[in-house]
């Protein structure tokens, strides 16, 4: 669990709310109660320092963060299982009637907003339904009843003060940080936390509205009369919105309408006479406020059931038929589950003229098209129906813009159109291409600038995934460890560039796609259905694709590497179809019934070029030569379906690649022709066991293995039962209770008995320092991968012996060692910015600190009572030796050190006095000790160009020519990061250097010669160097050459089946 003490005293005036605590439970509550997830901690600041703090705290202990204002989302952005900052305490408006300005807080809602502008005759665009939150609505664009008359939210909004993630405050607006202001104006959610809006107000008079509701009966007519109206010049603005629903029973079907007509009641009844003159149920319509206007959905609209909104769009004139059809299958839907009642599918008959005044790249906003907005908003009860109703949502949202409304796939939005989707109210995830077309690329350049680290990532995400494995979308949400990707496929524009310099050609012209692998398992899933048990398991290998360029100027596949894999239906059914898209185009839909092993090979426009068993013939397919040689014109996708539980998957295209086997397809902004496939790309958590039950077990691993999304913890073993418990007992993972295994549980609950486990893959060793080899050779011997607590062994020849046997198992599993200090981001920093400074002139390590008595840490028996060399200098003492190292820039050569017990209980030393020698020649100082009353830590290195000092958690780094930099961290001990690290490593098969066997040899030596030089009366001893950085870089080299090799030899082939071909 993590430890909220230190924050809360950075949050001095604002709440800080744990489960349990009084309100925690009113807080988690959101307008759509499917959106309630139970928070680690819930942050209610006051003003933008304490968000700052909030922020910092977050980032600093990787903990998940979210921002809720007014919790009105649908899309669940608003909630979060780590950290939720409730903005609700900001509430505070402030209007300005002689500069027509309004000031308001993040965490207000549209209501105060409104209330405090109605007081002076004001009004600015907010939200249709006033207990939305200012943030969530103005961020994404906002729509209201007054765009007509003023464009949307955005383009009335005058400045902002944001909270970045490196927890800075910034003022945005036209005439400060304008990039940041252009950001936030559309995708705001994605940059940081808003907490303070200052909008333009607007002189507004009493407008005539209200609503009235029809028979469903009526419907025909008002889209009539919808027509009718759009026809009309409309320079004032005057607007209605339409609503299919239920009455007051919530199963009448009923159709409402709400006008607003600005001037007086009788023009407003004359221009909308024919509303008026189509038979009503009821008729409130009167002179009101505009901020009464926008309370009229409010019953409707209420807080406390299951909702999920979705967006569409219609184009005028309106094609009735196919509108009737579709309130008539929303209807039917609704009817056919319980209470669902309080549904509505609604159009907003909202003039876009003002918003299309403004262009289309002047804000991140990307939506403003020539149509107008239709609404889904889906009310229920029973979680039973989540899944059945998001996928109804999401069909019908594509039905109304595929029968009435603008399509954005049609129009190519990515390189001229608005995207035709409302991102405000679009609950599903969707490519951020949809939601932000044109403007993507920029938005993308800005996020690496202000949140490069993508803290900031709910609702609909913009960040590329830097692992290059293509666009990370955002988790599923039904499918544990899941992400969802969105990859390039083949096709390529004729008159695109994009290929130009990312191909390399041999000498008689032969373009050489080469190996390109994926070792990360992929679903496909159905796309009817949310349902994990409708995922499609495949296991990517590796495509070789080359391409010669014939005298006849035709293109011919030379090399077919197949890309194969397995698919599993995890029901056993039969699977009738994945629906795959290119550039949004299905090309890949409702396959049934085809056998094992058949396939249909389709061209990215969803033309069938072939059909038949999973083969290549190279004579029949050619594809014809681009109008310039560099261009790959066409290509396709060769997709294989099954009616049975399991089948081979051929799946052939044309990717773009070098010689490095790894995923290196990340060009998809450097072409507006390349197609996408969107998967969701699953590892499975990896199983793995505790060994040990000790303090730092308990304090640190297993908070550590809580955090970690990509492990499971299968079982816990100690060296008693009691102990084990214990230990089990801070397992916050409901419903995944870990096996307890013991020394002294008898039969069956052995180590070794728990090291035979298949489900067991890895086992973190948190054992006392004498015993801890013994258990990580039993664990290497059963191939389980080993994450083992420092020090490596308990001497320098122990650890050697240990690391042979493991090189001698032949890579069965691999072996890390946990050096938290490593991952401490204080001593990160402090070696990035060392790294800049040239070469090393001197350093200083102190670490003073008193180990008492009654220590927590003394009292374990194996510590009080060392039977390993060096005692707590050596438990301790090795992360300040790891620190050390990482901030030196070349190896230590000897040692002259001084050692002594100043304490009685401090067996067998407790201060050592050293000076080390570089190879470089530069000698500096080391002392440490762990018997004395003063208490410091203070790591000081001087170089060429300035200096790094580290000082507890504070970083001061002074370039000699320029000011000192300092920098304070937030105190962690870095295990939560080598955990999830090491996690990551085995996940990728991408081992982290910085928890290698030989780091941990060389951090041990280091202390290891200074006790033997204390020993010896201060005799220089000299260290061997095991240092890897020579051995690293001589593999680095060899590899390379290997790599070199290939290439060569790839060349060579391509040339010799080109000129084979010749003849």
């Amino acid at each position: 669990m993590y430890d909220f003490t230190p924050l809360r005293g950075n949050i001095p005036n604002g709440d800080v709310l744990l489960p349990g605590d009084d309100g925690y439970e009113e807080v988690l509550q959101r307008w759509s109660a499917a959106c309630v997830k139970r928070a680690a901690v819930v942050i209610l600041p006051i003003n933008s320092r304490e968000v700052s703090a909030a922020v910092k705290f977050a980032v600093s202990n990787q903990i998940p963060m979210t921002v809720c204002g007014g919790g009105h989302s649908s899309s669940g952005a608003s909630s979060s299982e780590g950290m939720v900052i409730d903005l609700r305490k900001m509430r505070k408006v402030k209007v300005n009637a002689e500069a027509m300005t309004v000031e308001f807080g993040g965490g207000c809602l549209w209501e105060d907003v409104d209330t405090a502008l109605e007081r002076h005759g004001l009004a600015t665009v907010g939200g249709v339904v006033n207990h939305t939150g200012v943030g969530g609505l103005t961020l994404g664009g906002g729509h209201g009843f007054l765009t007509p008359r003023h464009g949307l939210t955005i383009d009335n909004l005058l400045k902002a003060e944001i909270v970045l993630a490196d927890g800075t405050i910034f003022e945005a607006s036209d005439d400060t940080n304008q990039d940041l202001f252009w950001a936030i104006r559309g995708a705001g959610a994605q940059f940081g936390v808003v907490t303070r809006f200052v909008s333009r107000a607007h002189r507004q008079d009493k407008v005539w509205s209200g609503t009235l509701a029809y028979p469903a009966d009526k419907l025909p007519d008002l889209l009539r009369l919808a027509n009718v109206l759009y026809e009309r010049p409309n320079p004032d603005g005057h607007c209605f919105a339409l609503g299919i629903g239920f009455g007051p029973d919530e199963t009448s079907r009923v159709v409402s309408a709400i006008p607003l007509f600005h001037g007086s009641e009788e023009d407003a009844k004359q221009c909308f006479s024919g509303l008026l003159e189509i038979k009503a149920i009821a008729n409130n319509t009167e002179m009101m406020t505009t901020a009464k206007t926008n309370t009229l959905l409010n019953s409707v609209m209420d807080h406390g059931i299951r909702r999920l909104m979705g967006s569409g769009n219609i184009t005028m004139p309106l094609d009735i038929e196919p509108m009737l059809q579709t309130a008539e299958t929303f209807w039917e839907f609704c009817e056919s589950r319980d209470g669902m009642g309080k549904s509505v599918l609604a159009i907003e008959f909202f003039p876009t003229d003002k918003i299309r005044e403004v262009p289309q790249d002047a804000t991140a906003y990307a939506n403003r098209g020539d149509y107008y907005d239709a609404m889904t908003s889906f009310a229920w009860e029973n979680p039973a129906y989540d899944s059945e109703i998001r996928q109804f949502n999401r069909s019908l949202c594509k039905r109304i813009r595929e029968t009435n409304g603008y399509s954005a796939t049609a129009g190519g939005h990515w390189s001229k159109g608005p995207v035709g989707v409302y991102i405000n109210i679009e609950a599903d995830s969707i490519s951020p291409k949809d939601a932000w077309g044109v403007n993507l690329h920029r938005l993308r350049e800005l996020k690496k600038k202000f949140d490069p680290n993508n803290v900031f990532n709910k609702w609909h995400g913009i960040a590329e995934d830097t692992a290059g494995t293509g666009l990370l979308i955002g988790k599923h949400a039904k499918i544990p460890n899941s992400i969802t990707v969105q990859e390039s496929l083949s096709h390529v524009d004729d008159d695109e560039e994009s290929l130009l310099g990312h191909h390399r050609e041999t000498g008689d012209g032969m373009p050489v796609l080469a190996p390109w692998a994926s070792m990360m398992p992929v679903t496909l899933r159905d796309k009817r259905t949310e349902d994990a048990a409708q995922v499609y398991d495949m296991s990517y290998l590796s495509v070789s694709l080359a391409w010669n360029k014939r005298r006849s100027r035709r293109w011919k596949m030379l090399k077919a590497g197949v890309l194969w894999g397995f698919v599993s239906n995890a029901e056993g059914s039969t699977g009738d179809f994945v629906e795959v898209e290119c550039n949004g185009i299905a090309i890949l839909k409702r396959v049934s019934g085809i056998p094992c092993l058949s396939s249909g090979v389709m061209g990215v426009e969803g033309r069938a070029i072939d059909q038949g068993v999973g083969r290549w013939d190279d004579e029949a397919h050619r594809i014809p030569s681009p109008r310039r040689k560099s261009k790959v014109m066409n290509s396709c996708s060769r997709v294989g379906f099954s009616a049975s539980p399991m089948c081979l998957f051929p799946f052939y295209a044309c990717w773009l690649g070098t010689v490095n086997p790894s995923i290196l397809l990340n060009l998809a902004e450097k072409s507006r022709g390349w197609s996408y496939i969107t998967y969701i790309s699953t590892m499975a958590p990896i199983g793995v066991a505790l060994i040990g039950g000790g303090l730092f077990a308990k304090q640190a691993h297993m908070p550590a293995i809580m955090k970690a999304d990509n492990l499971a913890l299968k079982a816990i073993y100690s060296r008693s039962l009691k102990s084990a418990k214990e230990t089990a007992a801070l397992n916050t993972r409901s419903g995944q209770e870990p096996d307890l295994y013991s020394a002294d549980s008898g039969s069956g609950k052995s180590f070794d008995d728990l090291l035979a486990r298949e489900d067991i893959e890895a086992v973190i060793i948190a054992l006392p320092i004498p015993s801890q080899p013994e258990h990580i050779r039993a664990a290497l011997a059963a191939g389980k991968h080993v994450l083992a607590e420092k020090p490596l062994a308990p001497t320098v020849a122990d650890g050697q012996k240990l690391i042979e046997y493991y090189r001698g198992l032949g890579g069965k599993a691999t072996f890390s060692i946990a050096e938290n200090f490593r991952y401490k981001p204080s001593f990160d920093y402090a070696a990035a910015e060392a790294s800049k400074l040239g070469k090393l002139q001197h350093f200083s390590v102190r670490v003073f600190f008193y180990m008492s008595e009654d220590s927590q840490w003394y009292g374990t028996a194996w510590r009080a009572k060392p039977e390993f060399q060096g005692g707590f200098l050596l438990d301790g003492g090795v992360h300040f030796s790891a620190a050390t190292r990482q901030l030196l820039t070349d190896p230590a050569v000897d040692v002259t050190a001084f050692t002594t017990q100043t304490q009685p209980h401090l067996a067998p030393i407790d201060t050592v006095n050293a000076v080390i020698r570089l190879k470089s020649g530069v000698s500096g100082t080391y002392q440490q000790s762990c018997g004395s009353k003063m208490s410091t830590s203070v790591f000081q290195f001087g170089y060429e160009k300035g200096s790094v000092v580290v000082d507890g958690d504070k970083v001061t780094v002074t370039p000699w020519d320029d000011e000192p930099v300092v920098k304070e961290f937030e105190r962690t001990s870095g295990v939560t990061e080598e955990v999830e690290a090491w996690a990551k490593a085995l996940a990728e098969g991408k081992p982290d250097k910085r928890q290698s066997v030989e780091e941990a040899l060389a951090d041990l030596e280091f202390l290891e010669l200074m006790f033997e030089s204390g020993l010896n009366g201060g005799q220089a001893k000299k260290y061997e160097c095991r240092c890897p950085n020579n051995v690293t870089k001589f593999y680095w080299l060899l590899l390379s050459l290997l790599a070199l090799m290939i290439l060569v030899c790839d060349i060579l082939a391509g040339r010799r089946i080109a000129q084979q071909e010749s003849f």
